[in-house]
């Protein structure tokens, strides 16, 4: 029982600092891809640790060719 609550802690903390890291990410750097200074590319750099893994699983072979699509 025990062990159920600190993982799901743990799960929790990790999600938690994942989404902090995201906002904090998109305050920072958004604000200059506005202003067009030193911007990245557009589009979302996706949840810290992860980034796009989870679309590029989902999307398969056809992931690469929409992201360069997006930029052309």
């Amino acid at each position: 029982m025990a062990l159920l609550l600190v993982l799901v802690g743990v799960v929790v903390g990790v999600v938690l600092a994942s989404s902090l890291l995201l906002r904090w990410n998109e305050m920072r750097y958004g604000q200059r891809r506005k202003q067009g200074v030193g911007c990245l590319p557009p589009g979302t750099m996706g949840w810290p640790l992860f980034g796009e893994t989870t679309e590029f699983l989902k999307q398969g072979p056809s992931f690469m060719k929409h992201r360069r699509l997006r930029y052309v």
